[in-house]
């Protein structure tokens, strides 16, 4: 079921990367055509298919839901940040750009309780954030939500706020390093830089596997040091590694190493079309 959801968010990113050098009325509204498309399918996949667990549902609203719904804020707002910027020199296009961060800062103190949650891929709440007949009410948002609505939860949403914000300030942040450097301007998702869009337990394994392997430094490098590395080169946050270790390890025996098998299973793969 998930990979389903997957190849939706992928194949939306890679739809709206083709049009990043469209003018601003007709890039949002090429846009708002493909994500409306990739949130209908979103709908429509999940009318034919029931989770199988609380689990997955949770899965489904906190991390792949949040994923292409933030794909709709963030073209509604970086639309909006191009439409009113104003003409005036390098030091007037700073200032109001960093007048917009200051706008997502205030989003996340505002949800700061929510927003660690988010960031630090806390679990222990889950059940009540990402089950859509949980008791919602004990969740102090301060916004008002529809209780009968009954496509997503509140916290689903909400991540797809922080979602969005996280990548329009990325984007922001690259545009004032390039005034201040009076550089041409590079998209933070150009094709010269790579994102980790996978799972964050997926990039977890695989900090373990280099670690555990002796891969870098000569096997001097710490768990600590690789994770912060993946995190800088990958543009991800996983935080601390050692608490989502926790849940790998209770995988059961076969599953334990779940990511590198499918890895594994894709490269013999590979290997075998190569060599017919």
């Amino acid at each position: 079921m998930n990979l389903t959801f997957e190849t939706i968010e992928a194949q939306l990113r890679e739809e709206l990367l083709s049009l990043q050098n469209y003018p601003p009325v007709e890039r949002y509204n090429a846009s708002v055509i493909l994500v409306n498309k990739a949130i209908a399918d979103l709908k429509e996949h999940l009318k034919k298919n029931e989770f199988t667990s609380p689990q997955e549902e949770i899965i489904f609203f906190k991390e792949i839901r949040p994923k292409i719904l933030a794909h709709k804020l963030q073209v509604s707002v970086e639309y909006n940040i191009s439409v009113n910027e104003p003409i005036g020199t390098s030091d007037v296009l700073i200032n109001y750009f960093e007048e917009a961060i200051k706008g997502f800062q205030s989003l996340f103190k505002l949800n700061s309780f929510y927003y660690q949650y988010y960031r630090n891929h806390f679990s222990e709440l889950d059940h009540l954030y990402f089950i859509r007949n949980a008791d919602h009410s004990q969740i102090p948002l301060p916004e008002i939500t529809d209780p009968e609505h009954t496509d997503t939860t509140p916290m689903s949403d909400l991540f797809a706020k922080f979602i969005a914000f996280e990548q329009v300030n990325q984007v922001i942040i690259y545009r004032i390093a390039a005034l201040m450097n009076n550089s041409p301007v590079i998209r933070a998702e150009s094709e010269f830089e790579l994102r980790w869009t996978g799972d964050v337990i997926n990039a977890v394994e695989l900090a373990y596997g280099i670690w555990l392997t002796g891969q870098v430094n000569d096997g001097n490098a710490s768990l600590n040091q690789i994770v912060r590395w993946i995190e800088a080169n990958l543009k991800i946050s996983i935080g601390i590694a050692q608490r989502k270790f926790t849940e790998i390890s209770r995988r059961k025996r076969l599953s334990i190493t779940k990511f590198i098998d499918q890895m594994r299973a894709a490269i013999l793969g590979k290997a075998d079309e190569h060599n017919s």
